[in-house]
């Protein structure tokens, strides 16, 4: 009976650690026509901007990890960018995969990091990247995502310590992800 009992407070034990881990308090984010879960409340900025190509908006959800947390990553993103109509050429390989090289470029040199791997994903047939970048020497693994959709691009990314960065959390942010 003793032992029964001591089996069940473990039980008790490692499911309230489980729960704790992969917490339900999440919170929907949701603009235009994609929404996002994030563990907590993002802060959120938007820009606009006249480049060459014409008017690019760009609008940013940022959480960052408490350090008290246990959570292994650190931080959450999601970047919404508005290309002019037009611009995006998603029937045409060449100019795709010229696009997705700059982003994985950007998104590497934007977090002083080194190229890991990366390989071609995609979102409901929409065409897409992931890639891994080591952040300033082992500190940190960024994991980041790119989709296209119509004439707007999607960066996901979520950083962990190494060794880490494959977790529970990452999957349901990314996971949770959805254009209509």
């Amino acid at each position: 009976m003793k032992k029964t009992s001591s089996n069940l407070i473990c039980i008790a034990f490692v499911i309230v650690t489980l729960l704790a881990f992969i917490s339900n308090d999440w919170i929907l984010i949701k603009k235009d026509n994609y929404h996002i879960l994030f563990p907590g409340n993002p802060t959120k900025d938007s820009v606009n901007s006249e480049t060459k190509i014409g008017k690019v908006t760009v609008f940013s959800f940022i959480y960052e990890s408490p350090e008290n947390t246990t959570d292994s990553n650190l931080l959450y993103g999601l970047t919404a960018m508005d290309y002019p109509p037009m611009f995006i050429k998603i029937d045409n390989p060449e100019f795709l995969r010229g696009f997705f090289d700059g982003l994985v470029n950007g998104g590497v040199k934007e977090v002083n990091g080194t190229f890991i791997e990366g390989k071609d994903i995609s979102y409901k047939n929409n065409p897409g990247r992931e890639i891994k970048v080591d952040h300033d020497k082992g500190t940190a693994i960024v994991t980041m995502r790119f989709y296209i959709v119509k004439d707007k691009v999607f960066s996901l990314q979520t950083i962990a310590f190494p060794g880490m960065d494959r977790n529970a959390n990452s999957r349901k942010f990314f996971d949770s992800f959805e254009v209509e």
